[in-house]
């Protein structure tokens, strides 16, 4: 079944926030003859204000409403600027169509944390029965991103049992 009016998503594969990106629809007016589509995007969620706006708890929306010429068969991208304010869900709701056919859709982008990862590494050697390593995390590192890993090794050809088993 085909309708007079079509919306697809045209939304990037990831988003982090701080992230300025645009949420776009593909819309298509699949008749034979050229019409007028009017076309509505709407998005809420960690939305950065508007210029100009007070951002409040960053629980923002915004909206914007295009008429366009739309030619049959022809495929327009109408886009909504956005800038991601934090992690969480952004939730779009496009519209399009005339008095004779409406299509609308609803997506989700997700938003992730934007953090920086580290790695840091410690090698030594010791004869000694004892040995001390001092780890400090960061003051304001993020409780699902830190991870301490330690490997140790009793002698110089440890972990090479496979190496002998093999020979």
């Amino acid at each position: 079944v085909n309708q007079e009016t079509e919306i697809r998503p045209v939304l990037p594969n990831q988003v982090l926030e701080g992230d300025t990106f645009e949420a776009g629809f593909s819309v298509m007016n699949r008749t034979q003859a050229p019409g007028t589509l009017e076309v509505t995007i709407e998005a809420e969620g960690p939305l950065a204000p508007e210029p100009g706006r007070p951002g409040g708890d960053r629980r923002e929306t915004a909206r914007i409403t295009r008429q366009i010429a739309a030619e049959p068969f022809r495929r327009q991208t109408v886009r909504l600027p956005l800038k991601a304010a934090g992690p969480g869900q952004i939730t779009l709701t496009a519209r399009a169509g005339d008095a004779v056919d409406q299509d609308a859709m609803r997506a989700r982008v997700p938003v992730s944390r934007r953090s920086v990862l580290e790695t840091a590494a410690s090698y030594a050697m010791t004869t000694a029965p004892d040995a001390a390593q001092s780890v400090l995390f960061p003051e304001n590192m993020e409780p699902a991103s830190g991870r301490l890993e330690v490997i140790l090794s009793p002698s110089i050809i440890g972990g090479l049992e496979g190496t002998f088993q093999y020979l």
